[in-house]
């Protein structure tokens, strides 16, 4: 049938065009009342006759846009061509996404398999045994195709042209090829950067799984008592242990657990058919002994040859190194593995042409390594200065008393004050000693002040204030709440919303300038580097919340107004314990909740409902972990105690009967002194919402 144009309506109902077509839309007159119904056309099966007369309308159209594409020619003026009929739609270029870049690799991989395999094998032909590996790992196809017997060529041709030696009995070449050339992973651990192959039992793997995996001949009957001792002359065998490497020293027989095991099991099953008198089952098992005895010998001849062909290796290396020893570089930064590769070990013959093609890729090789020694050497220099000054910044803090300690900068962030950094950054060349600190160590009572100071306006300008209220001392906000962004702070716990990253809340300046990741055991020495501190729009918004429920304004309300109001609040979002029993939370547990569960509906507990929570918290501050003497710095630094050990440790050292707090012992100011229990719980009345207050 013969179409006028390649827009006329095709002589059937459904198309692939109209099952194609995302919607269809019609007018419909419903009550005076013009509606637009969108509908869906009905699927059907695409029939023959649709396909055929699918693919002349599809070659119709290609036909026509060959016309007229030649037509233009003659429509040409000074002015430009000029096209007749309906103008041409620009092409959009828009950013291709993750499925139109799959789409075109797969349009690359079938335009590399629609090539003839012939011009596919010679092309490999050139390439390296870590070449074809690399590329059989590129596609589940590729790999197929180059792990089929009929590809067998092209490992050959790739290892022969790096001089390796022959497959080992039983392995194919893709095989061999990835366990000579292949990533160094231990096979049995995954253990990386493992060099050594172990040819007699055909394995790559490291120190630690040849002393678990590998037993002697010495100890193989006390390892196996069941098996018989001549399943021995069956087995694979290395000259090399966990222990020892050179075989010479040692030329005793290692197995491999699993092999002896496997082989056993096989000679078991042989021996049981002799036993039940099975016909030709003494043959089979004499057989079978003969063909293992002689494969194991075979592989043993052939890991000679590895190992000759490996020692030629690690002498290529050798002339390597030499000649870079020669450029002047240091030998510290060079290892014969660096250049066990197939670029370094392609020709016969170590002569200049030879260097001069691979000296690049050397001495970018041993120039990465000799920066990162001289960046490990960089590192250790600086952590060796530093503990110089941290036992002169540990004498200082001794004139101290003890509290202060908590509010002074750990050892790191005393590091980044410039008087320090120039001399511990200084040049290696440069002897650093305890003199060098002592002029900069002399400024400290001058430099602590001045980085508390620059502290608190950075903490300052991270508040979001109101310009309705003033107060003196903005960190003295109850919504002024700041969280430790370091990654290695706060803990992971589980609820009844699953795994969630608890955040501590650090609010009033005394829990932020005390905040260390290391709570317990603190002391200048431990504290960790990296400690970050951010403003908690989120506890921010909890603690604003929880102040208007108290009937107080947040941007005058202060911490100790709210710590005096001793307040409970029942988070609404959670769960009740039990059917009408709701958890109390003082304010700061509270606002702690809201930053990591993200609750906003909050409830202000009655005096009734109060006074019974507060009859069921348990305090238990004196057990607590976060007591210490305020008279010696030993007591800090032996670690926390309790309230009660601090009382003895005040008796008894320094004869104080009646000790009083903080004078002669304080509280760790990192840790809010709030009720360790959370779970009391009461019946409260109906709730109203936080919207309506």
């Amino acid at each position: 049938m013969k179409y006028d144009s390649p827009t006329a309506p095709l002589p059937y109902k459904t198309s692939r065009i109209g099952r194609d077509s995302e919607r269809t839309s019609r007018m419909v007159k419903t009550r005076g009342q013009q509606k637009l119904l969108e509908c869906r056309p009905k699927r059907k099966t695409r029939s023959l006759q649709n396909t055929r007369q699918q693919t002349a309308l599809q070659v119709q159209e290609s036909n026509e846009d060959v016309e007229n594409r030649n037509d233009t020619s003659e429509n040409e003026s000074d002015y430009g061509a000029t096209i007749k009929g309906r103008a041409q739609k620009r092409r959009k270029h828009t950013q291709p996404t993750r499925k139109t870049l799959g789409k075109r690799t797969a349009k690359c991989f079938d335009l590399l398999f629609s090539m003839p395999l012939e011009i596919i094998f010679e092309v490999a032909g050139y390439l390296t045994p870590q070449d074809i590996l690399s590329m059989s790992q590129t596609s589940k196809a590729l790999c197929k195709m180059l792990h089929s017997p009929n590809t067998s060529s092209i490992w050959k041709a790739a290892r022969s042209s790096v001089g390796a030696p022959e497959c080992s009995p039983g392995f194919s070449e893709p095989r061999w090829a990835s366990l000579l050339f292949g990533r160094p992973i231990c096979e049995q651990c995954g253990t990386k950067n493992v060099h050594s192959v172990e040819f007699g039992i055909r394995r790559r793997v490291c120190v630690h799984c040849k002393k678990q995996h590998l037993v002697s001949a010495v100890r193989f009957e006390k390892v196996f008592p069941h098996y018989e001792s001549s399943v021995m002359d069956m087995v694979p065998y290395t000259r090399s242990s966990g222990w020892t490497h050179d075989r010479s020293r040692f030329p005793g027989k290692f197995f491999w657990v699993s092999d002896a095991e496997r082989i056993a099991s096989e000679w078991a099953v042989l021996q049981k058919d002799i036993h039940m008198y099975v016909k030709g089952a003494r043959a089979a098992a004499a057989a079978y002994r003969k063909q293992k005895i002689d494969e194991a010998e075979r592989i043993a001849q052939h890991a000679k040859v590895c190992d000759d062909w490996l020692s030629y290796s690690e002498e290529r290396s050798q002339e390597i190194q030499e000649r870079l020893l020669e450029l002047g570089y240091d030998n510290r930064d060079m290892n014969h593995f660096m250049f066990d590769t197939p670029n370094f070990q392609k020709d016969s013959k170590f002569t200049d042409q030879f260097w001069a093609r691979i000296r690049p890729r050397a001495v970018a090789k041993v120039e990465s390594n000799r920066d990162n020694r001289l960046e490990r050497e960089r590192a250790a220099l600086w952590v060796e200065r530093l503990n110089i000054l941290r036992v002169l910044y540990d004498e200082y803090a001794e004139s101290l008393a003890p509290l202060q300690w908590c509010y002074l900068p750990n050892i790191y962030e005393l590091a980044e004050l410039s008087v320090f950094r120039d001399i511990l950054e200084s040049d290696r060349n440069v002897s650093v000693s305890r003199q060098s600190f002592l002029p900069a160590t002399g400024q400290l009572p001058t430099l602590v002040p001045e980085w508390i100071s620059a502290k608190k306006e950075r903490l300052i300008s991270m508040l979001e204030l109101s310009s309705s209220g003033t107060v003196n001392h903005p960190l003295d906000l109850a919504t002024a709440v700041f969280v430790c962004t370091s990654h290695n702070c706060g803990y992971t716990g589980s609820s009844w919303l699953g795994n969630i990253k608890a955040q501590r809340a650090l609010i009033s300046w005394e829990a932020i300038a005390a905040h260390s990741c290391q709570v317990i055991g603190w002391s200048l020495s431990t504290s960790y580097k990296s400690t970050t501190l951010g403003f908690s729009q989120m506890g921010a918004s909890t603690a604003s919340s929880l102040v208007r429920l108290a009937n107080l304004d947040p941007s005058l309300t202060t911490i100790t107004e709210m710590d005096a109001l001793d307040l409970r609040f029942a988070c609404l979002q959670c769960p009740p314990l039990i059917p009408g029993r709701y958890r109390g939370y003082p304010w700061k547990s509270a606002v702690e909740h809201g930053m990591t569960t993200e609750h906003a509906d909050w409830y202000r507990m009655s005096p009734e409902e109060t006074q019974r929570i507060k009859q069921d918290e348990r305090h238990g501050w004196d057990t607590c972990m976060a007591w210490s003497c305020n008279h010696c710095s030993n007591d800090l630094n032996a670690g926390w105690r309790t309230k009660s050990d601090a009382i003895h440790h005040l008796r008894n050292t320094h004869h104080i009967a009646s000790p009083t707090e903080p004078s002669d012992l304080f509280w760790y100011p990192g840790n809010h002194r709030i009720p360790l229990s959370t779970l009391a719980s009461t019946e409260i009345a109906m709730p109203v919402p936080l919207s309506a207050v």
